[in-house]
C-alpha cells in the first residue's frame, strides 16, 4: 500500500519516498491529531482512527494553497497541492503515509446538479475517497477550463466513509474561502451521502 501512497506525491513534487525516508520522518513536528491540519479532526474521526499524536508533514496553509491555485499557471490539472499529510510516529513498514489530503483542478464537475458532490473510494482505490467543488471564475478571474476543485484523500487510518467525507468537508470549508469562488455553495451532509 506504501507505493500508492508516493504516487501522488511524486507529481506533487515531495520527496516523501525517497531511499531516506526513514530519517526523515523522524525530523517532521509531532502534534496532537485534534490540532492536525488546522484542526479538521473532530471527535468521532479521532475515535476511529485510533491515535491521538501524529507527524504532520510540511504543507501550505490553506491560504497560500489556494493563492497558488488561484495563478492562471496553476489552472491545470497537475497543480495539486497538499493541503494535510499525517505520518506514524513509529516506523511503521506498512506505510509511510497514515493520511493525506490534496487539491487541485478537476475535469469533471458535480454530477448531480450541484455545487458539490462527494464520491467514495475512486481510482481504482488509489483515493479513499473525493469531493468536487464547483468554483467558477475564482477570485474573479475568468478561466475557460476547469471550473472544479476536486479534494482528494488518501487513507490509511482506515476511517468509516462518514468520516472520510466529514474530513474532506471540513477541509474544502477551511480552503474554498480563499478561492473567493462567484458561486453560492451548499456542502452535502456527510449522515446522508455516507451514512454511518
Amino acid at each position: 500500500m506504501a507505493a500508492l501512497g508516493c504516487i501522488p506525491l511524486l507529481v506533487l513534487g515531495t520527496a516523501a519516498c525517497s531511499a531516506d525516508s526513514e530519517t526523515a520522518d523522524n525530523t517532521l513536528p509531532q502534534t496532537q491529531l485534534r490540532r492536525a491540519c488546522g484542526g479538521i479532526f473532530d471527535t468521532q474521526i479521532r475515535k476511529e482512527a485510533k491515535k491521538t499524536r501524529v507527524h504532520a508533514g510540511n504543507t501550505d496553509s490553506y491560504r497560500e494553497a489556494a493563492t497558488y491555485l488561484q495563478q492562471p499557471d496553476a489552472h491545470n490539472l497537475s497543480g495539486w497541492k497538499v493541503l494535510c499529510r499525517l505520518t506514524p510516529l513509529e516506523k511503521d513498514k506498512q506505510t509511510e503515509d497514515l493520511l493525506y489530503l490534496s487539491t487541485g483542478w478537476d475535469i469533471v464537475n458535480p454530477q448531480n446538479g450541484k455545487s458539490t458532490e462527494w464520491r467514495p473510494s475512486t481510482n481504482g482505490g488509489q483515493s479513499s475517497g473525493s469531493l468536487t467543488v464547483l468554483c467558477p471564475n475564482p477570485g474573479g478571474k475568468e478561466f475557460k477550463r476547469y471550473h472544479s476543485l476536486k479534494f482528494s484523500l488518501f487513507d490509511e487510518l482506515h476511517l468509516s466513509n462518514n468520516s472520510r467525507a466529514k474530513l474532506l468537508i471540513a477541509a474544502a470549508k477551511k480552503f474554498v474561502p480563499h478561492m473567493q469562488c462567484t458561486n453560492k455553495i451548499t456542502y452535502p451532509d456527510p449522515d446522508e451521502v455516507a451514512p454511518r
